[in-house]
């Protein structure tokens, strides 16, 4: 249990280091980690109330409330009355948030690019692997949607030759 748990937290360590997890500006803009992931999850969702946001994210509602504050005040959200409750105010991102929002994807998408573009094929499909498996093991309940994939050299034959067996 000990060298599990110690494994872990030096991953933990690692990653959050690696991409930045950290830093006041994340990736280089006016948002830390928590705000990007917030404007992230809102552009995925929206309309969205903030009620299900701190759900999802599992953060204090006192911390949320700030943030999404903060986003009004900057322009980057805006709440509008629901029709049927006004305490249920949806969520939705304005164009400057959007922008925004967008261009935390692309520079994320791009740093991650970076980090394993030096890694072989075979090694990326490693790390999806790994770091799928570690997901599971971890959040058994997690979601976990699978991609099918076009046949690889060989796999057409495997498949003929295991069929033939059957």
């Amino acid at each position: 249990m000990e060298t599990a748990i110690d494994a872990v937290r030096a991953f933990n360590r690692f990653f959050t280091r690696h991409v930045g997890a950290m830093d006041a500006r994340f990736l280089g803009t006016d948002t830390n980690l928590a705000e990007a992931r917030l404007l992230f999850e809102i552009a995925r969702r929206e309309p969205v109330a903030a009620a299900s946001l701190q759900t999802i994210l599992g953060i204090d509602r006192g911390y949320m409330s700030r943030m999404v504050a903060r986003f009004e005040a900057r322009g980057w959200i805006v709440r509008k009355a629901a029709a049927r409750d006004d305490r249920s105010r949806p969520i939705t991102l304005t164009k400057t948030g959007r922008t925004l929002a967008e261009d935390i994807d692309q520079r994320q998408r791009a740093t991650v690019s970076q980090s394993v573009g030096s890694l072989s094929e075979m090694e990326q499909n490693d790390l999806v692997r790994s770091l799928t498996m570690a997901r599971l093991l971890l959040d058994p309940t997690a979601e976990d949607g699978f991609t099918l994939r076009t046949a690889r050299v060989g796999e057409v034959s495997l498949v003929a030759s295991r069929q033939s067996i059957l």
